[in-house]
């Protein structure tokens, strides 16, 4: 009878060691009555939304939540169609992009400060003052850095000072009552073509450039918008609509400065051909480029990859032609329909580039939108840009010392973009 009782006890299998679920399971299993993507999200601190969508949506078809699963994916499908969801996932996004740019800022000022602290520990082990070149195995050529600012995200350190007050009230107030009466027509275009020239005389350079491009815009604009936009084409597009007020901007023969819409390659910017280009004039031939422009019709729906793509092209050109031509800074402008930005690209730092947004408007399509055109948002920033370019695209005083600030260019910078393309990805930056 032991013997029977102790075999039957020996026969027993062990009993299974209870399994352990998953962090973020356990979390679904005791928040399953009130938890929401955003909520298991911000738990547990995720901020890519293809993984983050993916994991809760097989946890909540999981086997732990059986009795809550209908319920939860019904809460799930009607939260992706909300404003709430959009609006979430573009600041988690957002955070994202300020995370990973945070880190790769600060392991280049990591690396940057390992090099100098190298460099100055082999200066003070030297004998003599000559410090020796680095080994051939250790890369010795450090690239540029270059940074976009927008209109609302200048800092104090990079902020561009305008040295003339553009708030000439009046004066635009003028102008669009010149405008408007030639529109109705009260009166003739020659009449207002002489009425706006004897505006101008009045006027500081800066304003009076915009008021003479506004006179020659006149001849050019349709008096009404034309509707069928898909027949321009970008020739037609910045030499109807931009090229009077922007010739006039930024072309002065007496400076011997030429806007040029050639769409030819210059020594600065290599096979890279701009649509647009600012040149100097050394007698009888261009000489070094101030500044370029890029061109978009704009499409149905706006196409960030080639407008990405463009403001980089112009960011690489600004930079070659500030270090080949050792200008203070270089103007660029891109255009996408309409709508035209305009940057200001400096080297104010040890291989650091600034790009920064300094004017954003939208150019008028006709007579008809000339005269609201002339706003005092438009008259201020302008001449702002117009001051900003005469006055800063300009050879640089210390041309030694900014031998020692430039860097080469990146030599496969344009490998670093997605071969692919995906309109649902989000763009950090703003064409609209």
């Amino acid at each position: 009878m032991r013997q029977t009782a102790n075999s039957s006890f020996i026969n027993v299998p062990p009993r299974k060691k209870q399994r352990i679920l998953a962090a973020d399971i356990q979390w679904c299993v005791d928040n399953k009555d009130t938890m929401t993507l955003n909520s298991f999200a911000e738990n547990f601190s995720l901020l890519d939304k293809q993984y983050t969508i993916s994991r809760y949506t097989s946890i909540i078809n999981s086997r732990h939540l059986v009795l809550e699963r209908e319920r939860l994916q019904t809460e799930f499908d009607n939260l992706k169609k909300s404003e709430e969801f959009k609006l979430y996932w573009i600041k988690r996004t957002r955070r994202r992009t300020q995370l990973e740019v945070d880190t790769k800022c600060t392991e280049y000022v990591c690396d940057a400060a390992k090099r100098a602290t190298k460099a100055l520990s082999s200066f003070s082990t030297t004998n003599d003052t000559t410090i020796t070149a680095p080994p051939t195995s250790i890369p010795s050529t450090s690239y540029h850095a270059t940074t976009i600012s927008t209109a609302n995200d200048i800092t104090k350190t990079t902020e561009v000072e305008f040295t003339v007050d553009i708030s000439d009230l009046e004066a635009g107030i003028a102008t669009a009552t010149i405008i408007e009466d030639a529109e109705n027509p009260r009166l003739s275009k020659d009449d207002a073509e002489i009425d706006l020239l004897m505006l101008g005389k009045s006027l500081n350079p800066f304003e009076r450039s915009l008021v003479w491009g506004i006179k020659a815009g006149m001849r050019k604009l349709p008096l009404k918008p034309i509707k069928t936009r898909k027949s321009l084409g970008e020739c037609e597009l910045f030499t109807m609509y931009f090229d009077p007020i922007l010739s006039a901007m930024f072309s002065n023969s007496d400076k011997n400065v030429l806007l040029r819409w050639s769409n030819v390659a210059s020594d600065e910017s290599g096979e890279k051909r701009p649509d647009a280009t600012i040149s100097e004039i050394y007698q009888h031939d261009f000489g070094p480029s101030l500044g370029y422009g890029e061109v978009k019709v704009a499409r149905p729906t706006t196409d960030n990859y080639a407008l990405c793509h463009d403001l980089l092209r112009l960011a690489t050109l600004a930079k070659d032609t500030i270090d080949i031509n050792k200008l203070q800074a270089a103007l660029t402008f891109q255009i996408n329909g309409f709508k035209i930005i305009f940057y200001l690209s400096r080297l104010r730092h040890d291989g650091m580039y600034i790009m920064q947004e300094i004017g954003r408007l939208t150019f008028p399509s006709s007579l008809e939108e000339l005269a609201s055109f002339v706003n005092l948002k438009n008259i201020r920033t302008l001449p702002m840009v117009t001051e900003a370019f005469w006055r800063l695209c300009q050879p640089v005083n210390d041309k030694e010392l900014w031998k020692t600030k430039c860097r080469p260019t990146y030599p496969t910078i344009y490998s670093l973009i997605d071969v692919t393309k995906d309109r649902h990805r989000f763009c950090a930056l703003q064409f609209e």
